[in-house]
């Protein structure tokens, strides 16, 4: 005969923080963790069109007394972004739970003690469970690859990140890709590895495609970020403090900060998500967007159950990330 899950007898300071609990997540959804740096954090229903504008030519000489309609003149990119759901399962066992009503947690807050499937420490180990599902989320920002068939838990399964998004934004369609990345928007010599004493010649070769092509040029001078592997951060700042001259002048240090020289707004970002990435590209800023779930009946839900003696955390939230238009991206591999 099944276990019967009677929620009716789950301990009343559970039930009361139930709401709290909901609402820290719901919050730290919203704030989209350590992706609100970088992204546009949009909350949604389920998908959404992300559209960028660009504007064609429209000036020409006038008083020739004539009309001459411009048409076509508005351009635009858009991709769907889809929401995908994750969860986290919890149990801690009535092991568990008795260890950690005599630990340093569970006279910290203890839990009731007429009730075995209290949670001593709650507030702390849910702090903590949200922190780590935080950072699951941001490994699959750059190298996520979807895969629902396996039980594997980590975050690197969770949706298409945007490594996997990039190639297949810059694969032709006839070879199943989107075709939306210019085939001009990628470096055409990577190294196989980069390291400490070729990274800066390697970063030069990305600028020179930005700055050889006039559809990119344009932003020249507008905000954008190159999004690096931390370790390669690392390296840029070593060749700096190592070199006699920078006479190249393809990296410039202001303050704890590295831009180009030839785009000055464009900033060298280290980031956890490109953590042992041997890659790297460069985008406007406002292009890339962490999707999250936004309608009040469907806010990211947790569940508290107790089965037997043991006691079950349920997790549910949807999240994911894109990117809106592919021509003002640059691929380095």
């Amino acid at each position: 005969m099944p276990n019967v899950v009677d929620v009716s007898l789950l301990s009343e300071n559970l039930q009361k923080d139930k709401k709290d609990y909901e609402k820290i997540f719901g919050l730290k959804m919203a704030s989209g963790w350590d992706a609100k740096k970088d992204f546009t954090v949009l909350g949604i229903n389920q998908e959404v069109e992300l559209v960028r504008d660009e504007l064609g030519n429209i000036v020409q000489p006038g008083r020739t007394g004539t009309t001459n309609f411009s048409t076509g003149f508005l351009k635009h990119k858009s991709r769907i972004g889809r929401l995908k759901p994750a969860k986290v399962d919890l149990k801690f066992t009535e092991a568990e739970l008795y260890a950690l009503r005599i630990s340093y947690l569970g006279r910290r807050e203890p839990g009731d003690s007429r009730d075995i499937n209290s949670l001593p420490g709650r507030s702390y180990i849910m702090g903590k469970v949200m922190g780590r599902i935080g950072k699951e989320v941001n490994r699959a920002i750059f190298k996520g690859v979807e895969n629902r068939a396996t039980g594997t838990t980590g975050g690197l399964n969770l949706f298409d990140g945007l490594g996997f998004k990039l190639t297949e934004g810059y694969a032709l369609v006839s070879a199943s890709g989107k075709e939306d990345i210019p085939a001009a928007n990628k470096v055409t010599s990577p190294v196989a590895t980069v390291t400490e004493a070729n990274i800066v010649g390697e970063l030069k070769k990305l600028v020179e495609v930005i700055m050889s092509n006039e559809d990119l040029i344009e932003y020249r001078e507008d905000s954008a970020s190159l999004f690096i592997n931390p370790q390669w951060f690392v390296w840029i700042n070593n060749w700096l403090e190592s070199a006699l001259s920078n006479g190249s002048q393809i990296v410039t240090k202001k303050g704890d900060k590295l831009f180009f020289n030839a785009l000055p707004n464009t900033e060298i970002k280290p980031r956890s998500w490109m953590i042992g990435v041997n890659n790297m590209f460069w985008t406007v800023d406002g292009n890339l967007f962490y999707l999250h779930q936004d309608v009040e009946t469907d806010v990211p839900r947790i569940k508290f159950q107790e089965e037997d003696r043991d006691l079950k955390i349920l997790m549910d939230f949807e999240t994911n990330v894109e990117y809106a238009d592919g021509r003002v991206i640059v691929l380095y591999k």
